[in-house]
């Protein structure tokens, strides 16, 4: 997304990431019931997945109405 990656990063680190990116292309930042962070601007949730023993980012892209 814009040259941010969604895939296959640490939850924490993609999380500041996007809130900047989110902040300076006026997105809307919010947080499901989860604490999952996403934008209903941009139709993107990123959720956090288990891969073996490692934590790893993945994003779920949906309908803004579900964002």
């Amino acid at each position: 997304m814009d040259g941010l990656r969604l895939v296959g990063r640490v939850p924490y680190e993609l999380e500041d990431a996007f809130a900047e990116y989110t902040s300076t292309n006026g997105h809307d930042l919010r947080y499901s019931q989860h604490a999952d962070p996403g934008s209903e601007t941009l139709g993107v949730i990123l959720r956090a997945q288990r891969a073996g023993e490692v934590v790893l980012s993945g994003p779920v892209l949906v309908a803004s109405t579900w964002a």
